[in-house]
């Protein structure tokens, strides 16, 4: 607590934002995301808060990602089962195993879970191979989220598109083509409400 009234008032505004935006989508805004929603008048004012905040132990710095401002989680908000790996290409079956929980800084649905991205069909989304998404099934899909669909039995991750009274699947990558669906049975399981990406050494 202390720490908290050594900040200015623009810090406890930066800090606010991150630490909400993180809540409601599960990843960190970026710098300019922050410049705007804060009033700042370049980005390089909105790093400098930023900076600050990390050198007083606030935020974590960390270098190389477009996001690379987070929260500091002393007590993760809730912690989610790792269950399988889905496609970020074309559907590919996979069995659903566990691989443990990963640790979230905001409260999770009862059922969501996280599951491991394979593939690059929604790298401009800044979704990529390696990835964990987090999955809700308990929220509603809207047009435009990015979901994890079940189509012919099998897994994928695209975002969802609304067409009439029915949908498509539309990759964030101009190498893949749409998907839809074909079967009985094929539906969403759920908009992926938050994204975790584990640090890979360069």
């Amino acid at each position: 607590m202390g720490r908290s009234r050594s900040l200015t008032a623009r810090q406890q505004l930066v800090l606010s934002f991150v630490n909400e935006t993180v809540r409601e989508t599960g990843a960190p805004p970026t710098v300019r995301e922050v410049m705007v929603h804060c009033g700042l008048k370049s980005p390089r004012g909105a790093e400098l808060q930023l900076k600050a905040l990390a050198k007083c132990g606030h935020l974590v710095h960390r270098p190389g990602l477009k996001r690379a401002y987070r929260p500091r989680i002393e007590r993760p908000a809730s912690a989610v089962p790792i269950l399988g790996r889905a496609p970020a290409g074309v559907p590919t079956e996979q069995l659903e195993y566990s691989e443990g929980t990963v640790p979230l800084p905001w409260a999770a649905g009862a059922r969501a879970f996280a599951i491991r991205v394979i593939g690059n069909s929604m790298h401009d989304a800044a979704i990529v191979d390696g990835d964990l998404v987090v999955v809700d099934p308990d929220r509603q899909a809207s047009n435009g989220d990015v979901v994890l669909a079940a189509i012919g039995g099998e897994q994928t991750i695209k975002r969802l598109r609304l067409r009439g009274t029915g949908w498509f699947l539309e990759p964030a990558n101009p190498d893949f083509a749409n998907i839809s669906p074909s079967v009985e049975g094929d539906h969403v399981v759920g908009p992926v409400v938050g994204l975790v990406r584990r640090l890979r050494s360069a």
